[in-house]
């Protein structure tokens, strides 16, 4: 289970600093689903903004279920949340599986498949509905 928090989170880390550096006015908008143009326009930063401590909450949450960090909220409530995260992560491959773009086709979808996929193992792990393989 810690195993897959670890990786769960440093994807939430890696999509973080993805969105910061496009908020950055960086030209990396062919990995985000939506972006047409390689620079994000600024009108739309303020959202990358959000998505950055929206997927830096996410990878605080998911080692907080493992038990590497201490827990904010009660342990039920970290592991609702943490399986939210894995519904959010699961819904953002939706959009990506559907692009046109390699890029986003490719890599964005299969962070983001990975990523839902810790968070749901994790919260179960977590809340014992796993066994204690992982």
């Amino acid at each position: 289970m810690v195993t897959f928090a670890l990786s769960g989170s440093f994807l939430f880390l890696l999509t973080a600093v993805l969105y910061g550096v496009l908020a950055a006015g960086k030209p990396y908008g062919a990995l985000v689903a939506g972006v047409k143009a390689a620079v994000l326009p600024k009108a739309l930063r303020p959202l990358c903004v959000i998505i950055l401590f929206l997927q830096l909450t996410g990878m605080v949450v998911l080692l907080q279920t493992a038990g590497i960090v201490p827990l904010i909220f009660s342990e039920k409530a970290t592991h609702i949340i943490c399986c939210a995260f894995g519904a959010y992560s699961f819904i953002s491959t939706i959009p990506n599986l559907f692009s046109c773009k390699p890029e986003q086709g490719h890599i964005a979808t299969l962070l983001s498949l990975i990523t839902a996929l810790c968070c749901i193992v994790t919260a179960l792990g977590a809340s014992g509905a796993l066994p204690n393989l992982l």
